[in-house]
């Protein structure tokens, strides 16, 4: 279940300072834009969401750690960007896509990185 509403993540402004501690509803205000980025850009990666969401990539991380309504919706979002990178390499090798040999070596690179992110998950819900 998403953190918040899709209306209310179009109402989010974009953060910018990333400094100093955040309080409760400014952290949870950016781990919403963090997500709403994720959604509208499978294209991006943790470090522009971080950066995009006014935080670091530990804070992004340590969200995805600590609590569970964002990793849920984190890992639904890296399933889908999976998908996406594995489609793009598929219609390469057939013909329909053109990437040239460093494109398609990250994009496999980042398909490896997803699949051992999704698995680290799978072995930490079974030791609970």
């Amino acid at each position: 279940m998403p953190l918040v509403s899709d209306e209310e993540i179009t109402a989010l402004p974009v953060p910018r300072d990333g400094k100093g501690k955040l309080g409760p509803e400014e952290t949870a205000r950016r781990k919403a834009y963090a997500l709403a980025t994720f959604r509208e850009h499978p294209d991006y990666f943790g470090t522009e969401i971080a950066q995009l969401a006014g935080v670091s990539t530990h804070t992004l991380h340590r969200w995805k750690r600590t609590d569970p309504d964002f990793r849920a919706v984190w890992l639904e979002l890296l399933a889908a960007q999976a998908k996406l990178i594995q489609e793009l390499l598929d219609d390469a090798k057939s013909g329909e896509a053109e990437l040239g040999k460093r494109q398609i070596y990250k994009l496999e690179a980042r398909l490896e990185e997803i699949s051992g992110t999704v698995t680290e998950r799978d072995r930490e819900e079974k030791r609970q």
